[in-house]
């Protein structure tokens, strides 16, 4: 016997019937079951329904020049970042409702989706932050000094939102231990500890 397998014998009467190994099997509860009625199913239609009309939105302001404005584009860069959370929320219910698991070889790819998970927070934020901004300089009539175009500087604010989202996410990449190197019993999920705990763990066991 292992920590992390065992094997049983189901007998009837003295015949060995069948060997069971506990290992592959994984029975999931009736509350992880994704169904047409459940919450889960949902929440995944609107999410999917959301992807749909941002791209949409997306499109009308990338190729109709009525809507080509600095707002508006603004408008478009919270959209990409709504796409890439409903992407988030559609893999985590296929994960967790539908024990959907990606083969992690190493952790460097946990480590990317550790960021993926995060950064559409800080791009939605300072996305609406920008948008409000431009909305009360339009009510108020002002009309900044500015070196640029405005629509260039609109995509420099816009290039500046997202690598400053990436930043302030890119520390959930380095301050955790993923995969082997965090001594859990499955490497096939993103299961993480801190380093300064890895660190304690790893000086105990020599």
């Amino acid at each position: 016997m292992t920590d992390s397998s065992w094997e049983a014998q189901v007998n009837w009467g003295s015949i060995p019937m069948e060997t069971v190994n506990f290992t592959s099997v994984r029975i999931l509860p009736e509350s992880y079951r994704l169904d047409f009625t459940s919450k889960s199913f949902f929440e995944i239609s609107f999410a999917v329904f959301s992807t749909f009309v941002n791209i949409l939105i997306v499109l009308i302001i990338s190729f109709h020049p009525k809507f080509r404005k600095r707002t508006n584009y603004l408008i478009a860069n919270l959209c990409l970042a709504s796409m890439a959370y409903n992407a988030i929320l559609i893999y985590r219910h296929m994960e967790y409702k539908l024990n959907l698991e990606l083969d992690y070889e190493n952790g460097y790819l946990c480590g990317i989706f550790a960021v993926f998970h995060r950064f559409p927070f800080p791009v939605m934020s300072m996305t609406t932050m920008a948008i409000s901004l431009e909305r009360s300089k339009s009510a108020t009539a002002t009309i900044p000094f500015q070196l640029l175009p405005s629509k260039t500087w609109t995509a420099i604010k816009i290039i500046a939102i997202w690598v400053i989202s990436l930043l302030l996410t890119l520390p959930a990449a380095f301050i955790n231990v993923y995969g082997t190197r965090a001594l859990v019993t499955s490497p096939r999920k993103c299961k993480k500890v801190t380093h300064f705990h890895f660190n304690i763990k790893h000086l105990n066991r020599q």
